[in-house]
């Protein structure tokens, strides 16, 4: 309906995004990169590596990615589609973890995956500004 609308100059859309603002996402990254390294440090360093001294591989994902999910139960908008991708992210990064005994991999790759999600689609989808 919209692009009805537009076509037909119900409205116009407007781009508010400049170039010179650019540099605001590198405090964001930076924010990103430290609360997603902390995530890891405590779910895939921390309780991956206790439990895999006492349970298989496979045990140890499983509870380190549910307890990752449940880390973000109080999150805006939380539904049970989105408490499964959380475990599903959860898994892949403990198996990568796993795979590749470091832990600044996943931190790295949460980090970047958070700043996707949270800036760089928010600059795709929310700054083109409706003007009616």
């Amino acid at each position: 309906m919209d692009i009805i609308a537009v076509a037909f100059g119900g409205f116009q859309v407007i781009n508010i995004w400049h170039i010179g603002n650019v540099l605001w996402l590198v405090p964001f990254l930076l924010g990103f990169c430290i609360q997603g390294m902390g995530e890891e440090i405590l779910v895939r360093g921390y309780l991956l590596g206790k439990l895999s001294q006492h349970l298989s591989h496979a045990s140890a994902i499983i509870i380190s990615s549910l307890f990752f999910a449940a880390l973000h139960l109080a999150n805006p908008g939380i539904t049970r589609v989105a408490f499964l991708e959380l475990f599903l992210f959860g898994a892949i990064m403990a198996m990568i973890r796993i795979k590749t005994e470091d832990l600044w991999v996943v931190g790295a790759f949460h980090g970047a995956w958070n700043f996707f999600q949270g800036q760089f689609l928010v600059l795709l989808f929310l700054v083109p500004t409706v003007v009616r």
